[in-house]
């Protein structure tokens, strides 16, 4: 701005001397004319910009410039780590900051891009289609008569999405993440080429984002797939030393008590081994697991009433028992959640009370555990079990939430949605 202010200076000033010198006018003139232009200079921006902000709010209701936008999803997108936060801001935030009437986001699936609409749109594009390859080599938004023009055949596709007005592609490293799709806006289908640069420059972080997600999903992905042979291996391990040790070794114990007289040292030794063979075997899979949540849990604070020795007091609250609808694979992880939570309460919240509570109505189940600790104002580091319960409740899709605070107690909430029916 100084430059060009200084430039505009110069030029004026030369200019006012030229025609000071040619009207035998005083050669002040030409020094007031430089002024004026100085001053013209360095009020035009702000002129410019009060300007551009009536013109934004009479079109869009709104004034929106490059800076606050892209400076602003950047830094939202860059946390996003997964699809509904990525939708969320690309589709509707996006919409509201630029005044968009209507959008859609799709998200490479394999071979294509599939719609994330919340509302069931089934749509998609195969990712290898002329008109996908054209959207990936122009790197950046394109008008949507421009893109229809190139692709006279793509009728079909032109009814569908006969609402856009803007196809703007999400591309990282070479490859089509994704393609989000923009209507006109609500003063008509008014995209500026300042709107279509802020649009690219969302458009591009928002394919890192998806890079992201992607990246995340495959982490995820690989967790629950370690989680479920880490159960089901501990299933097979519980069911073989329940099936074989366990049996062979009661089986020699009934035999050594006809001998009881002379053999009551070893007697006790085998019982010893026994019972920490049935140990072994709770801690890698509950059998009461195979009889419902309801049961394990009952089992569970049991055994966790022997490990506290009366402080804290453990507790189960009930409404229901039996399945609950609920598969193997959920039944185990809100088991596995509280015992983790319960675990943690023990270790580190110095509680008096410890409630676990086990509710269902409509479809719904939920699973609290609650404490009167200490509370934590964040998660410990070195530990993870916070984590294990969020990939766990991630796993069966069910929400989980950690509510605490410093003297507040802590309290553990999942919830399952309309889980399977048990067949």
């Amino acid at each position: 701005l100084f430059v060009f202010t200084l430039l505009i200076v110069l030029v004026f000033v030369l200019l006012s001397l030229g025609a000071a010198r040619a009207l035998n006018l005083p050669d002040e003139v030409a020094f007031l004319g430089g002024a004026a232009a100085a001053v013209a200079s360095l009020i035009a921006p702000t002129l410019r910009q009060a300007v551009q902000r009536r013109v934004d709010l009479v079109l869009y209701g709104c004034h929106y410039d490059f800076a606050a936008v892209t400076g602003a999803f950047s830094e939202r997108l860059a946390q996003a780590v997964d699809r509904e936060t990525l939708d969320r801001l690309l589709t509707r935030d996006l919409a509201e900051q630029m005044g968009i009437r209507q959008t859609a986001l799709f998200l490479a699936e394999g071979d294509t891009l599939e719609c994330q609409s919340s509302g069931g749109d089934s749509s998609a594009f195969a990712a290898d289609s002329e008109m996908c390859q054209t959207l990936l080599a122009a790197r950046g938004p394109v008008r949507a008569d421009v893109l229809w023009e190139k692709h006279p055949d793509a009728r079909v596709c032109r009814e569908t999405f006969d609402w856009v007005r803007l196809f703007v592609p999400l591309v990282f490293q070479d490859r089509l993440h994704g393609l989000l799709l923009l209507s006109d806006r609500y003063f008509g289908d008014i995209y500026s080429a300042a709107d279509v640069r802020i649009i690219a420059a969302v458009a591009h972080q928002g394919a890192l984002a998806c890079e992201s997600v992607r990246l995340v999903e495959a982490l995820r992905g690989l967790n629950r797939r370690l989680v479920r042979a880490d159960e089901a291996e501990r299933k097979q391990v519980a069911r073989d030393l329940h099936d074989t040790a366990l049996q062979q070794l009661f089986f020699v114990k009934q035999g050594l008590f006809r001998h009881k007289d002379t053999l009551s040292t070893q007697i006790d030794l085998l019982e010893d081994t026994i019972q920490t063979l049935r140990h072994t075997i709770r801690g890698l899979r509950p059998p009461l697991l195979d009889q419902g949540l309801p049961m394990a849990l009952h089992g569970l604070v049991e055994e966790m009433c022997k490990v506290a020795g009366g402080v804290p007091t453990i507790t189960l609250r009930s409404n229901v028992e039996g399945w609950l609808g609920l598969s193997d694979e959920q039944a185990t992880a809100l088991y596995r959640i509280a015992q983790e939570a319960i675990s943690n309460t023990l270790k580190h919240s110095r509680a008096q009370e410890v409630t676990v509570s086990l509710d269902a109505e409509d479809g719904r189940v939920w699973l609290h555990v609650v404490d009167d600790g200490e509370g934590m104002a964040e998660e410990r580091e070195g530990h993870y079990g916070l984590v294990g319960m969020r990939e766990r409740a991630a796993m069966i899709g069910a929400r989980l939430d950690v509510v605490s605070a410093p003297s507040q107690g802590t309290r553990v909430t999942v919830e399952i949605v309309s889980p399977p029916v048990q067949p």
